[in-house]
Order: C-alpha cells, then structure tokens, then sequence
C-alpha cells in the first residue's frame, strides 16, 4: 500500500467533496468517517477523539493497523429512526448490509486495484497529527471561514454537546482549557447555535493551527480556495499527494463547481456536490444576522486573520 490519506478539518468544511474528488481514480479507497461514533468503526465513544502516543490503547493501535491494511473491521450500523414504509427495506437489510461506509469498505478490501487509502473524516482532524507522525499519513487540513462555518452549521440546525471535549483531560491540558469556563457554561444555558458554533470553531482550530505549523508536511487548503478556484486547489493538491489528475477529474469538478449551478442545497440536504461553488463563500450572509456576523467576527477574528483578512 501507498502512503495513506486523511481529508479533514472541521465539519462542514468541505472534506466530503474533497475526498470523493481526490478518490476518483481507481486504485484509490474512500474509507469513510472511522473516527465517527455514530456509524464509525466500533470503538470511538467521543466526537472529535484526541489522539495521542500516550493515550492509544493496543486495541485501538491493532485497529488502526487493520484500517491501514484493509483487514476486516466492523462499522457501526447507521440507526433508522422512525419506521416507516419507505425505509422498510433498510430495517429487512440492515443484519446483512449494516452500512453504506461497511460496504464500501468491504468492496475495496477484495478490490485487486487498490494499493493506497483516502480516509475522509472530519471527527478525526484532533488525531491528525498522531496519524501523521505514528502512521505516516499525509494529511490535509481544510480550513473554513468562522462565519461561512457558522453559517452552515445554522442552515442545518447542528448543535454540539462540549462534553466531547470536555471528557478529554488529555485534550484539555493540552489545549483547550483556556475554553473550559465557556464550554461549561453554554452546556448549561439554552444557547444558540452561533454562540455554540463560533466556540466550536475557535476550539477545533486552536488544536489544528498549532499541528500545521508544528508539521511542515501536513498540507493546509483553505475552503475559501477549493470555492473559488477549485481547478487551479485541485491541481496543487493532486500533485502534493502524487495522484494523477486526469482529464475526466478536472470535468468532474468543473462540472459540480459551475456558476451554472444553484447557490442552494438541493432539499437543504447536508452534502450537494453540485452546487456554485464561488458564491457559496458568500451564502453565510443570506443566513446569518448583521448581530450574529458581528458577534462571530469578533469573537473568532484574532485567530481568522492568520489566514483571513475579513
């Protein structure tokens, strides 16, 4: 096997776009979220799991080593919730099929083809640096503005429970314990999800500004780019992580980033690849208040300009 792969960032920064564009050719397997404790591999109990050299287990090493490998590993099954006609099927099949992310990682682990992983997983980008440095992953970081991340945590109405972090002592010695007041106090209220989204941004990217700069090799992309310039991102990234990016894959991305498509998520759906990427950057202000864009602003614009002038 090649080097592997890891696509992440925080959520909603574009690492499912990213991963399926760079996993388009065929000795490439798409291994899909394994840190998620949703529907990941059946070992994660926090989102955003913070992973150490001091802090693995030898359970958790054997499975990153299998995941590594393509040996058998076990998804957990997406839950179903209300029952109903049109998802009777999925209820009869679930035994047998589990999951999506189990299929496909089953098919690639029979796949004569394969010889390199892509894991795309946001929920894993607190582990990047440990998967770079212990397993040799090449690993790119996506980057998304505070107020276009907002924005899209709004248009889906997601929350987050600060426990995730909070129950990390390793994550909070290390370095969120300048948050830990915060945490605890909007766990507590009825807050909003643009407080909770801007401290959810300040915290993920307090962690994953220090691994780039502590870990040259680890590739920085900000969202912003892959919107506005998507062929000219795509190149550099392709040619970073040695993959050959064909004719049919630069069409591939044109095509899903024109300006001829709409702005708008099909049925408000989490994940449309085909949508108009350049105004996309801006769409955070047909979601957001002038309030809200000036609270995130000001409470996330010391560590936004590293990277940002707006």
């Amino acid at each position: 096997m090649k080097k592997p792969i890891l696509i992440t960032g925080i959520h909603r920064s574009g690492s499912t776009f990213t991963g399926r564009m760079l996993s388009m050719n065929k000795n490439i397997a798409y291994v899909f979220e394994p840190f998620n404790p949703e529907y990941g591999l059946k070992k994660f109990n926090y989102y955003f799991k913070y992973l150490t050299t001091e802090n693995i287990d030898s359970e958790l090493n054997n499975i990153l080593k299998n995941l590594l490998s393509l040996n058998k590993l076990n998804y957990e099954p997406f839950k179903i919730d209300n029952y109903s006609a049109k998802n009777a099927i999925k209820y009869i099949l679930r035994p047998i099929i589990n999951s999506k992310p189990q299929m496909e990682y089953n098919y690639y682990r029979i796949n004569p083809f394969i010889d390199r992983l892509l894991v795309k997983d946001p929920i894993a980008c607190l582990s990047s640096q440990f998967l770079h440095r212990q397993y040799n992953f090449d690993v790119v970081i996506l980057i998304r503005h505070p107020l276009s991340f907002v924005g899209s945590i709004k248009r889906l109405n997601w929350g987050f429970d600060f426990d995730n972090f909070l129950n990390q002592p390793e994550l909070m010695n290390d370095y969120l314990h300048i948050y830990e007041d915060d945490m605890i106090q909007l766990n507590k209220m009825d807050s909003s999800i643009v407080e909770v989204g801007t401290l959810v941004w300040k915290c993920i990217y307090t962690v994953l500004f220090d691994y780039i700069k502590n870990n040259p090799n680890i590739i920085a992309v900000k969202h912003e780019d892959l919107s506005l310039k998507p062929i000219e991102t795509f190149t550099i990234l392709y040619k970073k992580l040695e993959i050959d990016f064909s004719k049919k894959n630069k069409t591939k991305i044109r095509k899903l980033t024109s300006e001829k498509n709409s702005v708008k998520a099909e049925n408000n759906k989490a994940h449309d690849f085909k949508r108009d990427s350049r105004s996309l950057v801006k769409s955070y202000k047909d979601i957001l208040t002038e309030k809200e864009i000036e609270y995130i602003s000001k409470h996330t614009k010391k560590m936004s300009s590293l990277y940002y002038d707006y």
